[in-house]
């Protein structure tokens, strides 16, 4: 059973539940919960303020570490959206609520790096096959070829495709 006298707390690893079936009281320690004079609401209010502490360290390290250099240069690696939404973060300090996985996602990949792949209007062009016709299908083959190639070994959430003019 937990004890408090004054800020410290004690615990009695010997309690069992089945202890507490049969009497109030701890048969180890004698604690008695009823005993323990502290105000629950006292308690909870502190929790909320040492929580409340913790988020905004957080928020704050999150945000001190998007600053980063090498984290501002990946941002220019996402969407425009993604761009804004980073930068609102930045200069409110607040995170959009509720958060979805898609944004925990892009700020997680913005924190691993991200890898980018340019392709050259020679690539695009030799893809396109020197301007010969070709079917639907083919052009769609020849493009997801290009991307496979450009991409080889390469983790596709981390990798962000330019062109290079």
């Amino acid at each position: 059973m937990a004890r408090k006298s004054g800020k410290k707390q004690k615990t009695c690893y010997q309690l069992k539940k089945t202890d507490l079936e049969t009497s109030p009281t701890c048969p180890h320690c004698n604690f008695l919960l009823s005993a323990d004079r502290r105000d629950s609401r006292n308690i909870v209010e502190n929790a909320m303020s040492e929580l409340t502490d913790i988020y905004d360290n957080w928020l704050n390290i999150l945000v001190d570490n998007l600053k980063q250099d090498s984290i501002q240069e990946g941002l220019s690696l996402l969407s425009n959206d993604e761009q804004k939404s980073v930068e609102l973060l930045i200069s409110s300090k607040e995170l959009p609520l509720p958060l979805d996985q898609k944004y925990i996602d892009m700020i997680k990949n913005l924190f691993d790096g991200f890898e980018k792949v340019e392709l050259s209007q020679e690539d695009i062009i030799k893809m396109l096959g020197n301007g010969s016709p070709m079917s639907v299908n083919e052009l769609e083959g020849r493009i997801r070829e290009l991307i496979e190639t450009a991409i080889d070994g390469k983790d596709k959430d981390k990798v962000r495709i330019m062109y290079k003019g």
